[in-house]
């Protein structure tokens, strides 16, 4: 659910609103197992879920409320079209001329990563570990790709 907290702490930042006019949640989710092997760790599971952020007695204009969901969507959570995730829909009641209720309802999908860890709270495969970003290995070096084949290349 990093991602929806993510967005909702964006949005509260990019309006200037106070945190009390927000209440961010999860509707439903399908847990998809995957046992990933990631080197340092593995994906457990994939966890697509709906959410829903509210945004009680708005003050602003619609278009840039809708405008700040959409550019930290496009930015943020590029594997949207490649996860067939939906696009968000939106429910509004206006209270009056200058306010109104909105609900933005937005489908997320998120890795849940474990990490071996002595004092993690996850006991499985006989080790203890701890839901956390897998670490990546980045190279400093690469070896062999100066153009020349190596042992067990192809020569054409």
């Amino acid at each position: 659910m990093r991602k929806l907290q993510a967005l909702t702490m964006f949005l509260i930042q990019a309006t200037g609103l106070p945190r009390s006019v927000f209440n961010a949640y999860v509707d439903s989710g399908d847990l998809i197992p995957t046992g990933k092997e990631m080197g340092n760790g593995f994906e457990v599971a994939r966890f697509r879920y709906e959410a829903s952020i509210d945004v009680y007695q708005y003050p602003g204009d619609g278009h840039h409320l809708l405008a700040l969901v959409m550019a930290w969507l496009v930015e943020r959570d590029t594997d949207r079209e490649q996860q067939g995730l939906p696009d968000p829909k939106l429910v509004v009641a206006m209270l009056d001329a200058d306010s109104a209720d909105v609900e933005i309802a937005v489908s997320f999908e998120e890795p849940i990563e474990l990490v071996a860890d002595p004092a993690g709270r996850i006991p499985y495969a006989g080790k203890m570990w701890s839901v956390t970003d897998v670490p990546v290995d980045v190279a400093d070096a690469v070896h062999g790709m100066d153009g020349q084949a190596v042992d067990g290349g192809h020569n054409g």
